[in-house]
């Protein structure tokens, strides 16, 4: 698998989880040591996510986007659009092999329309095949989705 794709993966992973996740109790990644700092692996890395505009996703999303950049080095685009655009977006994206976006949020009844083509892919076993990953950290509903 290339960089970029794991890069994508492990940021939608952290993106998703963060954004779920009680803000941190530790000193912030500025006040600590710089024997502390984590490594920046992604450094020179770009996702580009796409969601809809609001609150719900794109928010968490940007702001968890920016810490996650701080910590890995990668940076995290979160495009945003009308939730009545979205559909279409992602489409076209897929259908013409853009391939602006290496992370989509989207709604789950599209799923069949992006699945049919071959646009999605099933990433049950890579993630329960990495050893870096581990499956229960996966939300229950997304195990099962």
């Amino acid at each position: 698998m290339n960089p970029k794709k794991i890069a994508s993966l492990t940021a939608l992973g952290a993106l998703v989880l963060a954004a779920c996740a009680a803000p941190p109790t530790a000193q912030p990644a500025a006040q600590q040591p710089a024997q502390q700092q984590p490594a920046k692996k992604f450094a020179g890395i770009t996702v580009n996510a796409i969601t809809f505009s609001g609150p719900q996703i794109a928010e968490p999303m940007q702001r968890r986007g920016k810490e996650f950049s701080e910590l890995t080095g990668a940076t995290i685009n979160v495009v945003t659009v009308p939730f009545a655009d979205l559909y279409q977006k992602i489409l076209n994206d897929f259908a013409t092999g853009t391939n602006s976006y290496d992370v989509i949020v989207f709604a789950p009844q599209w799923m069949v329309d992006y699945i049919e083509p071959g646009y999605l892919e099933d990433l049950t076993d890579r993630v329960k095949a990495d050893p870096d990953l581990q499956w229960e950290d996966v939300g229950l509903f997304f195990r099962d989705f």
